[in-house]
């Protein structure tokens, strides 16, 4: 199933993407009311995940847990044919639900096209009885609650207590571990007297609350509720340069050997052993000249490759399969959905990405790509024209049949007969 484009400005209408970027991403909660069947297209009911429950384990990543009033993770209940959320006392977490359900899967691609995050994106679905939910938390990563069943009260805090928290943080106890494994943190656990300054909001179905990374929230069933959160896994600057600067480092040896091994017995108790030490030394000068030498141009092409991999066991499939594209052809340009290009002038190369996928074509294609995105819609005679002379029509058509299976181009007429 392919996302639709429209998911985004549907999920925080009636919030621009840049105004909710801008004011809430990064910054503070945001409570986005109903309509009440605005998810109902999504197919999830109480039902659907108790069944969900029964079916035992399978292959994909969907993990039932369950969770007691006081926040800890219980033994299955033995009898889970005959298991009811409504009339037990646990919490069901089923995490990564998205890989169940392609209509849960595609509405996470669709999100992350529409926000370009190079993280992953899935939902998880909790139901909880009357009076359950979580205590007192904060996580690590940015979250939308969707409201699907029954009604929730919710609690948080007015803005982030940290941007953007290195790791999830969800009781008082394991706050001295985290902030000696951290040691810039700073971070208290809220009183009751701080609690008593937290926003509150009773979420019904069709409603929305985005809390940013690092809020504090807590939540309590009124009734019974059923929710899915999409949660928004971050993708670090720290993590980008890792991945590129050990790329680049990793064609050298020297970077792919171990640690020089020595003799334990003329290693110096108070300092690296001057072997290790000038391997680091040489090490260290290298890292610092290629470190120089990059700008964030370089890190185009792999922000690029991130932010349209979609990490579902789901084909996202969207175009003609079997088409066979003709001189007389007409097409149009998928702009609901978000494509990029990265160049290699030097290699030869150009590729495309679009959803999941990536379309290797030679450089000289180039003009071919800037023409599409000139034009609302173009025949494959002008086509032809912008790709010149290096390629032949029959060239063209393999190109062009490429970006069709692809999904990239629709053929909005077919002339017949000419």
């Amino acid at each position: 199933m392919v996302p639709n484009g429209r998911e985004l400005a549907e999920l925080i209408a009636p919030y621009r993407a840049e105004e909710f970027l801008l004011d809430h991403w990064n910054g503070k909660p945001l409570y986005i009311p109903g309509p009440e069947n605005k998810f109902d297209h999504l197919g999830i009911q109480l039902q659907v995940l108790e069944d969900v429950i029964r079916a035992g384990r399978t292959s994909d990543r969907l993990q039932v847990r369950f969770v007691g009033p006081d926040n800890k993770l219980k033994e299955s209940p033995e009898s889970l044919d005959y298991y009811h959320v409504r009339n037990g006392n646990l919490t069901v977490c089923a995490d990564w639900i998205s890989d169940r359900f392609e209509v849960l899967a595609s509405y996470c691609a669709g999100i992350k096209a529409g926000l370009s995050i190079p993280g992953s994106v899935f939902m998880t679905c909790y139901a909880s009885p009357d009076g359950h939910g979580f205590g007192t938390h904060f996580d690590c990563h940015p979250s939308f609650i969707m409201q699907l069943e029954g009604s929730k009260r919710w609690r948080y805090s007015a803005k982030p207590a940290v941007e953007w928290p290195p790791a999830n943080l969800s009781n008082a106890a394991i706050v001295p571990e985290m902030m000696e494994r951290y040691g810039w943190l700073e971070v208290r656990f809220p009183d009751d007297k701080d609690e008593e300054g937290f926003l509150e909001q009773v979420l019904t179905p069709g409603d929305v609350l985005f809390l940013p990374a690092g809020t504090w929230h807590r939540a309590q069933a009124i009734g019974h509720s059923v929710a899915l959160t999409m949660t928004c896994i971050p993708m670090t600057a720290a993590d980008f340069f890792d991945d590129l600067v050990r790329g680049h480092l990793s064609r050298s040896v020297e970077w792919r050997r171990n640690v020089p091994a020595v003799p334990g017995n003329s290693v110096p108790t108070d300092r690296l052993s001057p072997a290790v030490e000038r391997f680091f030394e040489d090490r260290l000068l290298e890292l610092r000249e290629h470190v120089q030498a990059l700008s964030a141009s370089d890190l185009y092409g792999l922000w690029t490759h991130y932010v349209h991999s979609f990490d579902t066991p789901f084909m996202m499939e969207e175009g003609d399969q079997t088409s066979d594209v003709r001189e007389d052809d007409f097409f149009s340009l998928k702009r609901e959905l978000p494509f990029q290009y990265v160049t290699s002038p030097h290699g030869g190369a150009l590729s495309l990405y679009y959803l999941d996928k990536r379309i290797d074509l030679s450089y000289d294609a180039l003009p071919l790509v800037k023409g599409m995105l000139a034009h609302v819609s173009f025949s494959a005679r002008q086509a032809t024209q912008w790709l010149g002379k290096t390629y032949a029509w029959q060239d063209t058509k393999t190109v062009l049949e490429e970006l069709i299976r692809a999904g990239l181009l629709a053929r909005i007429i077919h002339e017949a007969g000419k």
